[in-house]
């Protein structure tokens, strides 16, 4: 028996996409549209405009050890690359130190910073119109310190944390010797108060041991790359010009306790060849002296 084919009837159904039927399904929320792009720029405008802006500063410093010579010995690899190895580790602790950024503190004044506030935020800057000049042994201070000060005509309003307002005339800083202030204030030259009026600047004034361990922290310093002698120290700070100095400064002083190190070596080394020197003096008079006798024994 012969058996006959199926025959398949398919059938496809072809679903077409109708831009426009979509379209104008969501076309009456449009008022939503328009108002929720309107919040988000809105939103981001704001978010940008009073963000504090953060910049990164970056100083890169050439380590060159002069003490070392060329050693095939104890770098093989030396006579390849004619660079002698640098070990950048103690140059990076060095600079992080205590001693060397207690250093750089002290000359700048880090202890005390300068605010500039506005009914929302407060921006760090770096040269404000006056200068604060602590009269207070720096250790006596254990906890920060936070004041606004106001500048008018008069002279400046300055009030601490508990309220009380302080006012300092420019031409009278005697008046601060009937205070409780921790600091004396003085304006920078051509200085036009008027210039200031209804601009608040708060001034916060910490302990150095503080001041210090927050600059070892924020301090990022590591090699250039991986066969390179050179270190690149970077500083992040609302104050690009404050950071800039602070780098510069720090460049400053390792250099001097470099050249303070190797004057140290010098002196040492130099003391030790001298008393070296006066000791074979003594030998070879001693042994002058006994050869003399050693002859008029035998004669």
């Amino acid at each position: 028996m012969k058996e006959l084919p199926y025959l398949l009837d398919v059938k496809e159904n072809v679903n077409t996409l109708d831009l426009k039927e979509i379209l104008l399904k969501y076309f009456r929320f449009w008022p939503w549209f328009i108002v929720s792009s309107i919040f988000g720029l809105a939103l981001g405008f704001c978010y940008l405009s009073y963000t504090p802006k953060i910049y990164e500063s970056v100083a890169k410093i050439q380590i060159v050890d002069e003490s070392k010579q060329l050693d095939l010995a104890v770098d093989p690899k030396s006579l390849m690359s004619g660079k002698i190895a640098i070990n950048l580790e103690n140059d990076i602790e060095k600079l992080k130190s205590y001693r060397i950024l207690h250093q750089v503190s002290k000359a700048l004044n880090l202890d005390v910073s300068y605010f500039k506030k506005d009914f929302i935020n407060k921006t760090e800057i770096w040269n404000p119109p006056f200068t604060i000049t602590k009269i207070k042994e720096m250790d006596s201070l254990q906890i920060e310190q936070e004041f606004k000060i106001e500048i008018n005509i008069s002279g400046a309003w300055i009030t601490d944390e508990d309220g009380k307002v302080t006012i300092v005339h420019f031409k009278q800083q005697d008046t601060l010797a009937k205070s409780d202030l921790p600091f004396r204030i003085d304006v920078r030259k051509n200085l036009q108060p008027k210039d200031y009026e209804g601009i608040e600047f708060g001034v916060i004034i910490r302990p150095m041991k503080q001041t210090v361990l927050d600059l070892a922290k924020n301090l990022q310093v590591e090699a250039y790359n991986k066969n390179s002698d050179i270190l690149a120290l970077s500083l992040t700070g609302q104050s690009s010009q404050r950071s800039e100095d602070i780098l510069n400064e720090i460049i400053n002083k390792f250099s001097q306790d470099g050249v303070t190190d190797r004057q140290l070596v010098s002196k040492r080394t130099l003391e030790f060849i001298d008393e070296r020197f006066l000791y074979l003096s003594g030998e070879l008079d001693s042994i002058e002296i006994n050869k003399q006798d050693f002859k008029q024994s035998n004669n």
